[in-house]
This record gives C-alpha cells, sequence and structure tokens, in this order.
C-alpha cells in the first residue's frame, strides 16, 4: 500500500512549479563609484539576486542597468586596479561564486553590457566550518590583493600585483588566522603602516606591504583587533604593526581611514576609537548606547562619516586633525531615518540608505536645523501606510533634538515578511496576501497582489472631467505637446514647454466653450476635435481651422431638428461619428486639410460604442473594417467606407456594451467588447474575410468598461477600465489579464507616459500624470494622497 500512496502523492504534485512574482527589494550592500565612465559617478545596490547599476545625473539617480543573479549577493566592492580608467566590480555570492565585472557600455545588442574580467565557479574548500557572522571581502587600498573569510581560521588571497588575471578562473591560495570569530576586516591604508613607530621592527619590515586589521571576539567573549602584514613573495601573513586587546565589548566595523591621517576606527557601541601606531589613540562616546549597523564616508580624505544605528538614528562623526594628526572625535545626531543595512553618500548632501528590514531611502543633509513641520514633494509616496511619513523631513521626536534630514525618496519594500495570509478582500474572485513587513520601527501591514505598477508623477484637482487626450504637433513626433481636458460645456488644453513646463494653452481653431468628445492628431499634421455640434479639423502649425462637418449639412442621411454628434473615434485619417437614431458618418481626412463624407448608414439600434482602429498585417493607417455596440445588445463589424453590416453578433445578455476596441495582439487581430456589468468579450478576427471565431467571456468587475489601446516596448495592450482597471496583452497567441494598483480609473495614453483620471463622487476628478512600470505584484496603499500640481510644475514625458 505504501508505494501506490507515494506515486499518487508525487502524480498530485508534478503540475506545481515555482515562479518569481516580484523582484528583491531587500538592499543587502551599496558601493558609490565610477564603474560607467572614470567621470562618473555610479550608485550599485546589490539585492539579494539582483544587482542594479544607477548614474547620478543633475536630476537625480537614473537606472542604467539591471543583472540577475543565480546566487545570493554577499559582498561588493568598487575598486581600481593601476593604470585603469575606471573601477571594476568585486562580487560574492553566498554560494561561494566569485567574479570581477567591468562595464560595456555597447555590448554586441547595442546596450550595456557587463563584461567579466576574472571569474571562479567555485571558491568552496573541501573541509573547513562556513563563517557564521557571514562572509566578508576585502580590496587592497592600492588593488595588490583581494582578501576573502568564508571559514572560520582561513583567509583566502587573490594577488593582484600584475593586474587582473586575463585567465577565467583566477588563483586562490590559503593562509591560517589563529582567530576563529572574525567580526570584520580590511585593509589599511599604505600611509597606516607607514606610519607606525620607528623603534616598531614589525611596522618596518610592514614597509609597502599590504596590512589587515581584524576584528575578533576570543572563546571569552572579549574583542581585540589585530593586524597582520601580508607578505605577497612569500604568500604568507606576518605580524602587523599594531594590536589592540579589550575593546569595546559591542565593537562590530572597523572603518580605514585614508591617507592621508591612516590608521582605522572601530565602531563600538558606546565608545568610538581611532587607533594609529604614530598618534595617540582618541576615542569618544556614543550617547545613548547603540548598536551601529551602517557607515560610510563623506569626503575623500576621512575626516567625516556618516554612521547608522539599528534603530534609524543617523550620526555624523568628525575627525578633528591638524598637519596630518587626528587631534579628537566629535558626533553628531542628525535625525532619524529607515533601520540601514548599508549607506552610500553620492554628492552634495545626497545619502542612499539602503535597508533590508524595511524601506530604503534617498536622503538630503542640511547644515541647518529643519522646522517642524518642513514637508517636500516626495517622487514616490510610501506604500503601505496610511500616515504618509516618508513623504518630507524625517520625523524626530521632540526630545532627539534638531532634524537636518530631509527624505526625497522612498523605494518601497516588502523584506522581511515574517507572517501573511491569502484572502479576498474585494470579495471580486482575486486572492491577495496581507502581509507583515519589515521589522522593528519599520513594520508595517501591506496588501499585495498580482498586477501591474503605475507610479504616480504629479497629480490635480479637476473636478467634473470628462475625458482626456493627448495631441501632437506632428504625427512623427515622439513625444505629445498638449493635453485636451473635456468639462460638460467647455474644453481646456494643456501644453508642455521646452522646459518641459506643463501650462494652459489655447488652439485658435478648437472649441473652448463645447465639451469635447474625442481629440486627436492625423496623419497629415492635423488636429482634429469632435463637439456634440460639429467635426473641426485644425491646422497643427497654425492652429487654425481648415474645415468644419456637422451632422446637419451631411450628404448621407442628414439630420433635422438639431440633432447633435453622441460618439466618435479616429484613426489616423478617418473618423467614425455616430448621432442619435443609429445614424453614422465616416468622414476622412485628406493630405490638403479637407473632411471628406464617404459614407453613412442607419442602424436598427441606437449606437452605444464604436471604434475603428486599423487592425491587419497591410492596414496602411487606414481601417477597412469598423465596429460598433448597439443598444440592441449586439456587436456588429461594418465594411469602410460604405459602413455595410457585414457581421452581427449577439451578447446573449440584457447589459448594453459601453465600449468596443478593434486590437492586434502577436499578429492577430481581436474584437473587444466591454459590458456595463464588467464582463469582456473578445472575438479573434480575421481582417481579410470579417470572420470572427472563438467567443470567450471573462470578468474583469462589476461596473462599465471603457477600452483603451497602448503600446510598452514595441508590444500592443489594451487598458480596460473599470472598479478594477486591467491591462489586456498577449502571450504565447493567448490573451492575458493583469490588474491595475488603481480603482475606479479611466485612462489615456501619453507618449511613453499614462494619464489617468480618477473618477470620484460627484463627477469630480483627479487628473494624475503617471509611469507605469509594467510588475507581476503591486502594493495597495490603504490611503491614496494626492499631492497639488501647480501650472509650473515640472515633468518629462518618457519613462
Amino acid at each position: 500500500m505504501a508505494q501506490p500512496m507515494a506515486v499518487d502523492a508525487y502524480a498530485g504534485c508534478i503540475f506545481n512549479y515555482c515562479v518569481t512574482a516580484h523582484k528583491p527589494t531587500a538592499v543587502r550592500q551599496c558601493v558609490v563609484g565610477s564603474f560607467t565612465s572614470g567621470s562618473d559617478v555610479n550608485l550599485i545596490i546589490g539585492r539579494s539576486t539582483q544587482i542594479d547599476i544607477q548614474l547620478l545625473t543633475p536630476e537625480g539617480l537614473k537606472g542604467v542597468l539591471t543583472v540577475p543573479l543565480y546566487g545570493v549577493v554577499s559582498a561588493l566592492n568598487l575598486f581600481r586596479p593601476k593604470n585603469a580608467s575606471k573601477d571594476l566590480l568585486l562580487v560574492l555570492t553566498e554560494h561561494y561564486k566569485f567574479t570581477i565585472l567591468e562595464f560595456n557600455p555597447s555590448g554586441p545588442g547595442g546596450g550595456p553590457e557587463l563584461i567579466t574580467r576574472a571569474e571562479a565557479k567555485d571558491v568552496r574548500d573541501a573541509i573547513g566550518r562556513p563563517v557564521e557572522a557571514g562572509q566578508l571581502a576585502a580590496v587592497d587600498p592600492d588593488c595588490r590583493a583581494i582578501a576573502l573569510h568564508l571559514y572560520d581560521g582561513q583567509l583566502k588571497i587573490l594577488q593582484l600585483e600584475d593586474g587582473i588575471p586575463s585567465r577565467a578562473a583566477p588563483e586562490f591560495y590559503n593562509l591560517r588566522v589563529e582567530e576563529l570569530s572574525i567580526i570584520d576586516l580590511t585593509f589599511l591604508a599604505p600611509s597606516s603602516a607607514n606610519a607606525a613607530a620607528a623603534g616598531s621592527s614589525a611596522a618596518a619590515a610592514a614597509g609597502a606591504k599590504p596590512v589587515l586589521a581584524v576584528l575578533y571576539e576570543d572563546n571569552k567573549q572579549a574583542r581585540h583587533v589585530k593586524t597582520y602584514t601580508l607578505n605577497l613573495q612569500a604568500k604568507e601573513l606576518e605580524d602587523g604593526p599594531w594590536f589592540q586587546g579589550n575593546i569595546d565589548a559591542g565593537s562590530s566595523k572597523i572603518i580605514p581611514v585614508p591617507s592621508p591621517l591612516g590608521g582605522a576606527i572601530v565602531i563600538g557601541e558606546s565608545v568610538l576609537t581611532y587607533f594609529n601606531t604614530q598618534q595617540p589613540m582618541r576615542s569618544t562616546q556614543i550617547k545613548p548606547n547603540t548598536a551601529i549597523q551602517s557607515w560610510c564616508s563623506v569626503d575623500p580624505d576621512g575626516s567625516r562619516y556618516l554612521l547608522s544605528d539599528f534603530a534609524g538614528g543617523l550620526h555624523l562623526l568628525v575627525l578633528a586633525h591638524a598637519d596630518n594628526r587626528v587631534a579628537g572625535l566629535k558626533v553628531q545626531t542628525l535625525g532619524r531615518t529607515t533601520s540601514t543595512s548599508c549607506m552610500a553618500y553620492l554628492d552634495s548632501g545626497y545619502v542612499f540608505l539602503g535597508s533590508k528590514g524595511g524601506d530604503s531611502q534617498l536622503i538630503k543633509l542640511h547644515a541647518e536645523p529643519l522646522p517642524p513641520a518642513h514637508t517636500t514633494n516626495s517622487s514616490i509616496a510610501e506604500e503601505g501606510t496610511a500616515d504618509g511619513a516618508s513623504a518630507g523631513a524625517s520625523p524626530m521626536p521632540a526630545d532627539e533634538g534638531p532634524n537636518h534630514v530631509e527624505v526625497v525618496e522612498t523605494a518601497p519594500s516588502l523584506a522581511p515578511i515574517v507572517d501573511f495570509v491569502v484572502m479576498d478582500l474585494e470579495r471580486q474572485g482575486q486572492g491577495q496576501m496581507v502581509a507583515c513587513c519589515g521589522v522593528f520601527q519599520d513594520g508595517s501591514l501591506r496588501v499585495v497582489r498580482n498586477g501591474i505598477g503605475i507610479h504616480e508623477a504629479a497629480a490635480m484637482e479637476l473636478p467634473g472631467i470628462k475625458g482626456i487626450w493627448s495631441l501632437r504637433r506632428s504625427w512623427m513626433d515622439a513625444y505629445d505637446s498638449h493635453l485636451v481636458l473635456s468639462f460638460v460645456g467647455e474644453t481646456r488644453l494643456l501644453a508642455i514647454s521646452e522646459e518641459d513646463v506643463l501650462d494652459e494653452a489655447t488652439i485658435e481653431g478648437f472649441d473652448s466653450d463645447s465639451q469635447t468628445l474625442l481629440a486627436a492628431t492625423t496623419l497629415h499634421d492635423q488636429l482634429l476635435q469632435v463637439t456634440s455640434s460639429a467635426v473641426r479639423l485644425v491646422s497643427a502649425s497654425s492652429n487654425s481651422l481648415l474645415q468644419q462637418w456637422s451632422p446637419s449639412t451631411a450628404k448621407h442621411n442628414p439630420t433635422t431638428g438639431g440633432s447633435s454628434i453622441t460618439l466618435a473615434a479616429a484613426s489616423p485619417c478617418q473618423v467614425l461619428v455616430a448621432g442619435g437614431g443609429g445614424r453614422l458618418w465616416l468622414l476622412e481626412v485628406t493630405e490638403t486639410g479637407e473632411l471628406v463624407e464617404v459614407g453613412g448608414t442607419v442602424m436598427d439600434a441606437e449606437v452605444a460604442c464604436l471604434d475603428i482602429t486599423p487592425v491587419g498585417p497591410d492596414h496602411d493607417n487606414k481601417s477597412s473594417l469598423a465596429v460598433i455596440g448597439s443598444w440592441s445588445m449586439q456587436v456588429t463589424l461594418l465594411s469602410s467606407p460604405d459602413l455595410q453590416p457585414l457581421v452581427t453578433e449577439d451578447l446573449g445578455s440584457e447589459i448594453i456594451p459601453r465600449s468596443v476596441a478593434l486590437a492586434d495582439f502577436e499578429g492577430q487581430a481581436y474584437v473587444l467588447c466591454g459590458l456595463g456589468d464588467g464582463q469582456l468579450h473578445n472575438w479573434r478576427l480575421q481582417p481579410d474575410t470579417a470572420a470572427l471565431s472563438d467567443h470567450k467571456k471573462v470578468v474583469l468587475g462589476t461596473k462599465p468598461i471603457l477600452l483603451s489601446a497602448f503600446s510598452s516596448q514595441g508590444q500592443r495592450h489594451v487598458f480596460a477600465a473599470s472598479d478594477r482597471p486591467t491591462i489586456i496583452y498577449s502571450n504565447n497567441k493567448k490573451l492575458l489579464y493583469s490588474n491595475l494598483n488603481e480603482n475606479e480609473a479611466r485612462i489615456h495614453i501619453l507618449g511613453g507616459s499614462v494619464c489617468v483620471c480618477l473618477c470620484g463622487g460627484g463627477g469630480g476628478g483627479v487628473f494624475i500624470l503617471v509611469s507605469a512600470a509594467v510588475s507581476d505584484c503591486c502594493y495597495v496603499s490603504p490611503e491614496h494622497e494626492h499631492r497639488p500640481l501647480s501650472s509650473s510644475s515640472r515633468w518629462t514625458p518618457s519613462i
């Protein structure tokens, strides 16, 4: 009986698989250097199984390259070999993989790539006890050697005297050390060894040899600092220039002080101590006692350092010095931030704080204390918190002194997830994960669900907004230049200047006293506006009215009694409009600036929605088909230009269709129809024969669906706006649906960004400029904070 049960148990699991649903967000390491170029300032972030390379620009940090790794990063270090023009990156993983990488701005595919300069696929040993305090890596300041601490009582050395090894597998050799519990190690600056006392034979023997400082704990839990001299010729360790025993019991870090000061700073829980054999020992207290988790240098000469403790306190350590001699140490508390695991000083007071127990932050340090009510326009609002504390000045209790820290940007992180439960919060059939994230003061409760993430760039309250469209000066322009905002009884325009400033504008040929039903840029560089009374064609160069068409002057089925236009849709050179009584007209836009009526018909029922997007491989920006949804609960395909019915499909429902769309996904044409109850119907379409097949239905929400098409990374997508906004796309010829992290959204695509109109109660709305980032999970904040957007707010139209 046991064997069949085992087979059945195995058979029940063969269909399970594991997939990464969200990229790592916990920051474990970060370094600053000149990796992409000798003149660049780069921030390199290690997020578990991923390395992010960012470039510091006048506008802020800009992503250059993201590299996934097969392994968890345990050490990152930037160093510059002799005669090199830029830095190289050392990467060590917990699975004992070692590599040295170089940045190449133009790889075989035309984009940036990383070149492997040296690689050891496995630096593990057959015997040895792995370190419990974490793997350590150190690089000699003169790039003569690299030291790795992977096993207790052992160091692994790679010599670099002759430069980076050209072979793919560099040769390491092991050196034994007496210390079994090493907490931290680092190479000291050459002047530290040279500045040793002249009477010390050990110091004199050190000469120009690399000096390694080791912080360790003995079997009595006492902590000491010992130095070794690395003899590269003999490949052995020799006694170093100094030793300091019985230091602060909570000592956890060694900071090497660069030339010309030299020496080292040992970070304890209560005392910070500076050691240099040629100078007296200097120390200062930390009040109150705290555990320092990370540090970074501010000045190249090593006179100032930033320290961060486990509670998020940020401190400035200053080495007062004169004539290259340290006179004393001073510590000043700057403010409170996230609890960091690493930190990096960028430039001009900007500091990156990486955390593996909470959200990472980009902060700015101010020389003068900030007022308690100081706020800033943070570009990323904190996710999962209702109080919005991530924006503006870092919160400081009143009894902790002045605050010098301004939080510029917050990067949300789920790590670590200590507990979670999956439940359907909205009772709409989609499971969402409610997770306990973060530790200590960075703990939070967050809701995570599958979908597309949208990041807000700016927001402006616009009560009564009914529609939004984008216009370009020319059909071939890369970016849009105007936004058309439609309200009841009026139309307003916003223009984007060359300085990327958004201001209110006017176009002479537009009817600003009427509600706009449609606005678009045509193939022949003209602007199109459709109102309830007319179709207006405007010159994009002179902004003057070229021609106007109205239903009362139509050749086909002219209206009488003041009947108006109710719906409109456009292709690059066509306009399809609908009026009362089921009337339809098709207009063509000519290169000479004329509106030519080429077809018209009267349907059996009122038209509820329509579309004329070109589909198929040979459409040449002109559609040969049109699709309408009618009040008879049917979807009808019409021929162009005569608008004769070709195919009619019954929806089998008593709910009126609210939006239809023709769309191409991976070379396959589809007809999509969204109903008023949140159902979406789709058919496969053969454009040549106008045949519909493979009818499918899916429930996206409970409220009416509005469909809008857009492109991202060369792929066609359709946005379905409803109470559960959804992105529709295709993969392997199959339609897929991904939810959005917004509710009640009406959307329009603007260049490389997305413009979203969030409709509120009573006809109000919020106009938001956002950037859409396709991901597999998104955060859902309990409250959504909208920041005002002034007429002079700056923004960029590209992602």
